[in-house]
């Protein structure tokens, strides 16, 4: 900003949720039921790395889910029914 020599490479890499929850101690399906959370454990992860920023997307709607014989489960917001499953390794 000062139109210098850079002192290094600015690195702004994009965290998943899944990695900002690892990094960071916060339970995945925690971030999921509470959004706010997902971008406090990214702000987390760009601390613990030294990072100069961090590219992300934020979830507004928290949803509502279930989790079930080893999966996770959206559910409707109205009904409660199953609308589907949440990936929680990442993929």
């Amino acid at each position: 900003m000062r139109r210098g020599q850079p002192d290094r490479v600015p690195i702004l890499p994009q965290i998943w949720l899944d990695h900002a929850a690892h990094v960071s101690g916060i339970e995945p399906l925690d971030i999921i039921r509470h959004p706010e959370l997902g971008a406090r454990a990214m702000l987390l992860t760009a601390r613990h790395y030294g990072l100069d920023g961090f590219r992300t997307f934020i979830i507004y709607e928290p949803r509502r889910v279930l989790r079930e014989g080893g999966q996770v489960f959206e559910l409707d917001a109205k009904t409660g029914h199953k609308i589907g499953t949440i990936d929680m390794e990442g993929g």
